[in-house]
């Protein structure tokens, strides 16, 4: 014979019902989150690792450039002439530097770069490829990567802010082949525009730039 149910047996079985529902939503809810974030953490780290990939073929190519091209004695010595000489005489000089290295700074701009820029120990520019008319702006104050290469005499690389330009830069110190005087420095740099056409081609996706107002003011 089948037990009648009381109203207060029904109320315990609905709730036992209703509450073993809100568990199991509870926990499929996590379990939804959890893989949602493992899924975005996952693309984080191969979105990381692809421009990762792109920003260390274009320091290897300056790498490549400066010592094959730049970092050489006709380039070292105009540098230290010029560094040294008057107004007239740096403009000469100057005129000879960028007629030399015109070829290589379109295949450069062919290649997704866009500055070739050089620098005198005290951090004042000496030529600027894509803007030569400008020239003798001191650059410390704004450009750490400037002024670490020529204070520490090293190699900076990584994304730096100008006063109207932002980029990846590859900053190497100049120094004379034989006596290893330092006669400034010279940075070869790409914007983001050339490192996303780069990332598209290889690792088709949507890729955007976002920098903190505070940095850009």
């Amino acid at each position: 014979m089948l037990k009648k149910l009381t109203e207060p047996s029904i109320k315990s079985y609905l709730f036992i019902f209703l509450l073993s529902q809100l568990l199991l939503i509870a926990f499929l809810s996590s379990e939804k989150q959890q893989k949602t974030a493992q899924i975005n953490q996952d693309v984080i780290t191969r979105t990381n690792a692809n421009i990762d990939t792109v920003l260390f073929s274009y320091n290897r190519m300056a790498n490549i450039i400066f010592a094959e091209v730049i970092n050489k004695p006709a380039i070292t010595n105009i540098i230290e002439q010029a560094y040294q000489a008057n107004e007239l005489t740096r403009k000469k000089l100057r005129n000879d530097l960028y007629n030399t290295l015109s070829p290589t700074y379109r295949r450069l701009r062919n290649n997704g770069f866009r500055q070739l820029h050089f620098h005198f120990p005290d951090g004042k520019t000496f030529l600027r490829m894509h803007r030569p008319e400008k020239f003798n702006d001191p650059l410390f104050a704004f450009r750490p990567s400037v002024r670490i290469a020529n204070t520490e005499k090293r190699n900076v690389a990584g994304f730096e802010e100008g006063r109207n330009f932002h980029a990846f830069r590859f900053v190497f110190p100049l120094l004379q082949d034989k006596t290893r005087n330092h006669v400034g420095s010279v940075e070869i740099s790409v914007p983001f525009y050339s490192v996303q056409k780069a990332l598209i081609r290889a690792y088709p996706a949507e890729y955007f730039f976002m920098l903190k107002k505070n940095v850009a003011n």
